[in-house]
């Protein structure tokens, strides 16, 4: 069984109006809801194997506090790679990095934007899904990543988890 988690980037700071978006930072919830999903990730082994992250500073530092609640416990190395083509894509192109970077993953997380990460988890999940910040949907398929990228009905939605609240 393989699993395919898509998160949205934790809340960005809007504070620096100076800042592109693509630069813009988390705020201070979003330094917090990060290691809270984190932890939930580890709490429920679904600490991924493989990672594809936008390359959006926001999204790098929403990766950076999954990584901080996960040292804590991991034995291994997670495998990360940045992808420039998730900054603000759309589903099709998620689903197109997903081919090309999973390398067979038991475990594949997406850190992208909205509005491609809401629309694609709608679109695996066959239900309407609001991914509000830090929000991240956990989809299985007993398929191979090859027959289950091409087949929208070949994922279950597991679990669609978002930040405790302070």
């Amino acid at each position: 069984m393989i699993a395919l988690m898509l998160m949205r980037h934790a809340k960005s700071d809007w504070a620096d109006e100076s800042l592109s978006d693509f630069d813009r930072p988390l705020n201070a919830r979003g330094k917090k809801a990060a290691p809270l999903i984190g932890e939930w990730m580890q709490e429920n082994h679904l600490v991924p194997t493989r990672i594809l992250c936008s390359t959006a500073t926001r999204a790098k530092e929403t990766l950076y506090g999954l990584q901080r609640a996960w040292a804590k416990h991991q034995s291994y190395e997670v495998i990360v790679e940045f992808v420039d083509e998730l900054y603000l894509a759309m589903p099709s192109t998620i689903l197109n990095a997903i081919e090309h970077h999973h390398r067979e993953a038991e475990r594949l997380l997406v850190i992208g934007h909205n509005p491609g990460m809401e629309l694609l988890a709608t679109q695996l999940a066959e239900k309407g899904i609001e991914m509000t910040t830090a929000n991240v949907v956990v989809l299985t398929s007993n398929l191979s990543w090859q027959e289950a990228i091409g087949d929208p009905n070949a994922w279950k939605l597991q679990h669609h988890e978002k930040p405790k609240k302070e």
